[in-house]
């Protein structure tokens, strides 16, 4: 019953971490449109920042899955 703990707690935690992540990148969004980047600097920001959040939020739930369930 072990695999399915872990499974539901991943979850569980990966969208609350999904949650605040949509929350910086809803505040990133606001802060481009109020402060304009020129040329392609604004869509290499929002590329890399939507890119990045997943991936980062991936390690962080591994991360806290190796320390709750050694």
């Amino acid at each position: 019953m072990k695999n399915l703990e872990v499974w539901n707690y991943a979850q569980q935690y990966s969208a609350v971490e999904i949650k605040k992540l949509s929350r910086i990148l809803i505040l990133l969004a606001v802060l481009a449109a109020l402060f304009p980047f020129k040329g392609m600097s604004a869509i290499w920001i929002g590329f890399t920042a939507t890119l990045l959040a997943p991936i980062g939020m991936v390690f962080k739930v591994e991360k806290e899955l190796k320390k709750r369930f050694p």
